[in-house]
C-alpha cells in the first residue's frame, strides 16, 4: 500500500459522481515515495462510484518513478491484496505494464477489461499494480470517464 493515502481514499475530498447518462473524469493523483513502486506494490489511487463504469480511454501521467517503473490498472480485489479478476470488476486488469518510469503521459486505450465492467450498488476501490520497480519518489496521476448507465 502507499505510504500516505491521497484526498480522495483519505475522505478529504469527495468523488464526483455521473448523473444518467453525464461522463465525469476525475484526475486522482497519488504522491509516491520511492519505496511505493516496488514490484508487486498494490496501491489505492480512486474510487468508482456505485452504479458507474468506466468509459473511454484511461490517462496516466507522471513526474517520473524512474527506472523502468510499470504498473497495471484495475479495481481492488475483496481481499485488497491485488488487481481484482472477478467479472463484475472486467476480469482482469483494465491496462498493463504502463511505463511510468519518465515523466509525461500516455493515453492508454479501452480494453475489453475496461468495458466489461458491470455497474455495483457499492463504491469500489480503483488500484495500480506495480509490475517493474521505480527508484524515485514522485506524483503519479491516473484520469478515469465513469458514467451511470441508465
Amino acid at each position: 500500500m502507499f505510504k500516505q493515502q491521497n484526498d480522495t481514499i483519505a475522505g478529504r475530498a469527495p468523488v464526483p459522481t455521473a448523473d444518467d447518462v453525464a461522463l465525469v473524469a476525475p484526475r486522482f493523483v497519488q504522491e509516491c515515495a520511492a519505496s511505493d513502486s516496488a514490484s508487486g506494490n498494490v496501491g489505492v489511487i480512486g474510487i468508482l462510484p456505485a452504479g458507474c463504469t468506466p468509459a473511454l480511454p484511461l490517462i496516466v501521467d507522471s513526474t517520473g518513478l524512474g527506472g523502468a517503473a510499470a504498473l497495471s490498472i484495475g479495481l481492488l480485489n475483496a481481499g485488497g491484496t491485488d488487481l481484482s479478476a472477478d467479472a463484475s470488476d472486467g476480469g482482469g486488469p483494465w491496462a498493463a505494464d504502463v511505463a511510468v518510469g519518465a515523466a509525461g503521459a500516455a493515453q492508454i486505450a479501452p480494453t475489453a477489461a475496461l468495458l466489461a465492467v458491470q455497474k455495483t450498488g457499492h463504491d469500489r476501490l480503483i488500484a495500480v499494480k506495480f509490475t517493474a520497480a521505480g527508484s524515485a519518489a514522485g506524483t503519479l496521476g491516473l484520469t478515469v470517464a465513469y458514467r451511470s448507465p441508465v
